[in-house]
């Protein structure tokens, strides 16, 4: 067999396409996009073919080996393939498919070509929407006008390029502030405008502006009846995308009672509340049924559902699972490119076991939420959870560039310069967090962890003692404060006794929570963390005090600083198999950055681990 690594990294072109295998990458006037390792070595070998058919089993033995790669594997990249080359750069069409025989690249291949210059660069400037000025005399009707700039700004991310801030940061500037609202933002470009609702009647006034010359580029008004509103968002959207030289794609016509579409726009916020969670699902079950062709609704309910089904019992997740499905179903039967419903597909996943599910639904919510805080936010989350750390920081501050006062998208870097090690930075992303948001749970675990890495008791004090004082909830992040101590000190017989009560919970209990099992070896050691795992399942218990919410059982924590020490002894490989990830790395040729920092051979210890079985997640089904 011909070795994968034989295939060079020279660039080259298919058409006006250029691919440069070092970078992953593939380029033209249209813009980027990013291959596996493995889609990539695929495309090299059907280009080294050009023209001729290349057999299927000849394909899998170059890319995969006769002995980790098939069909399935061959048939998924395929699809990668076409879909990387059909978007953005239309050319999704070169790869042939004979019946019973194999594929052909039929498509002009030459050296590297320059492509045009990209006239929307990576740090092209940013566009705030700003929230419409409510007119009316009913204040009821903030609702509506913050849906009309809402709107506007799902449009302008949908149906074009630009790079839209995201609107829990614009929406912060109102009244007088809407002057401080570029420059704190740091917008190129503003867009602003007022909405009078009376009776069946609306009043839109709308204008953009640049941000250093105050030159209006564009305004108008609207007069209509309640019902063309939607069609007036489509004409904003049109008019600012040609003001910034965009053509804004798909636009939607949408028609749906005014109380529909009230009570739409006070459902659809998320949150990691269950309470509030079930409180928008009631509203947006109810627009549903109302509504029955809005896919907005749809997605936001589909998205609703599973965030609440991660916070119930692990007994009730399948049933709960149906009603996520169908929300999914009717969304994207609609909308095919619904955020919502993507985003809905990746959070119902079980939190590990099918990686390469979880890489494939995160690729297809990368496609419709290239420019969003939100996608990036996901999309960051998936990069740790598969052991990309550094990748994660870089979509980490994109994201927070694009929604900058966004609790979440703000604090990403820190959390993730956290997992990196770079305790300073991080401790400062986190105390900016916290006076910030004062009664953000996760944030105050956080920080008072990274104190304790940094060994300032003193900080790590007060920090726990505010949240008391405060009477926050802890909830699923109570072992934070729980650990924050232990890290602080240097007491190993406190570390061991510590880890040895955790296994001893776990070995009564019969299965264990990702981060308990860490903890035992970080405390413990390797040797502990191992024997442990020998005689326990990975994953929920079906007990009342079971881990719940997004982050319980996740494999992000696997490739913390601290667990370091478990990464440089190659038994941690049988850990990675149990969860999913080894066939995920072997599939993929994905290699996560620990495997450039560890003495033994990644690529060896994953194929001498590749038929482990993978611990089912939930054994509760029916």
């Amino acid at each position: 067999m011909a070795s994968t690594t034989d295939l060079g990294t020279e660039p080259f072109a298919i058409g006006a396409i250029s691919v440069d295998p070092g970078q992953l990458l593939l380029s033209s006037a249209s813009g980027q996009s990013q291959l596996e390792p493995k889609v990539m070595q695929l495309l090299q070998v059907l280009v080294a073919q050009a023209g001729r058919t290349v057999r299927r089993d000849t394909l899998i033995d170059r890319v995969w080996g006769v002995q980790f790669g098939g069909d399935e594997s061959l048939t998924r990249a395929v699809s990668l393939l076409r879909k990387a080359l059909q978007v953005p750069h239309g050319r999704g069409d070169v790869i042939k498919t004979i019946p019973r025989r194999g594929y052909v690249l039929d498509a002009e291949i030459s050296s590297a070509v320059e492509t045009a210059s990209d006239p929307h660069p990576e740090h092209e400037p940013l566009l705030a929407v700003l929230p419409f000025d409510n007119l009316s005399s009913d204040t009821d009707t903030q609702f509506f006008s913050d849906g009309i700039s809402e709107d506007i700004i799902d449009r302008l991310i949908r149906g074009t390029d630009l790079k839209v801030i995201g609107r829990t940061s614009s929406f912060q500037f109102r009244g007088d502030r809407k002057f401080e609202a570029a420059e704190e933002l740091g917008a190129a470009y503003v867009v602003d405008g007022s909405v009078r609702r009376a009776n069946n009647r609306v009043r839109i006034s709308a204008h953009l502006e640049k941000s250093d010359t105050r030159e209006t580029l564009w305004s108008d008004r609207y007069d209509r009846e309640i019902e063309d509103v939607f069609a007036v968002q489509d004409e904003i959207s049109e008019q600012i995308a040609l003001a910034l030289d965009r053509k804004l794609e798909g636009q939607r016509q949408s028609v749906m009672t005014p109380a529909a579409y009230d009570l739409f726009l006070q459902g659809r916020d998320w949150s990691h509340s269950p309470e509030r969670i079930m409180d928008a699902v009631a509203a947006l079950e109810e627009v549903t049924h109302a509504a029955p062709g809005f896919a907005p609704a749809w997605g936001a309910l589909a998205r609703n559902r599973a965030l609440a089904r991660m916070f119930a019992p692990i007994q009730m997740r399948d049933e709960l699972g149906k009603a996520v499905d169908d929300a999914i179903e009717r969304a994207l039967a609609i909308d095919p490119g619904n955020r919502d419903a993507l985003n809905a597909c990746y959070q119902k996943l079980d939190h590990f076991g099918d990686m390469m599910n979880h890489h494939a639904s995160i690729a297809d919510f990368r496609v419709a939420s290239r420019n969003t805080a939100g996608g990036l936010f996901l999309v960051a989350f998936h990069e740790t959870c598969i052991g990309r750390m550094r990748k994660a920081l870089d979509v980490a501050f994109e994201c927070s560039r694009l929604d900058p006062l966004n609790s979440y998208s703000a604090t990403q870097p820190g959390i993730v310069q956290n997992y990196l090690g770079d305790w300073e930075k991080a401790r400062k992303a986190m105390e900016s967090a916290v006076r910030r948001w004062p009664e953000s749970a996760p944030f105050r675990a956080t920080l008072a962890v990274i104190y304790g890495f940094l060994k300032n008791e003193t900080r790590m004090n007060e920090v726990m003692q505010e949240t008391t004082r405060r009477g926050i909830e802890m909830q699923e992040y109570s072992p934070y404060f729980e650990r924050a101590p232990l890290f602080a000190s240097e007491d190993k017989d406190k570390h061991r006794a510590y880890a040895e009560r955790l296994r001893n919970s776990i070995l009564e209990q019969g299965a264990g929570e990702t981060s308990d099992l860490l903890h035992i070896g970080y405390f413990g050691g390797a040797d502990l963390f191992h024997d442990t795992l020998e005689k326990i399942r990975i994953g929920p218990i079906g007990a009342p005090n079971d881990a719940r919410g997004p982050l319980s059982y996740r494999t992000t924590l696997l490739f913390h600083v601290i667990f370091a020490p478990l990464r440089a002894d190659e038994r941690f490989l049988k850990f990675c198999a149990r969860l999913g990830l080894v066939k995920f790395w072997l599939e993929t040729g994905i290699r996560p950055d620990f495997a450039d920092e560890i003495e033994y051979d990644f690529e060896a210890e994953c194929r001498a681990n590749a038929d482990v079985p993978i611990d089912i997640y939930n054994p509760f089904t029916e």
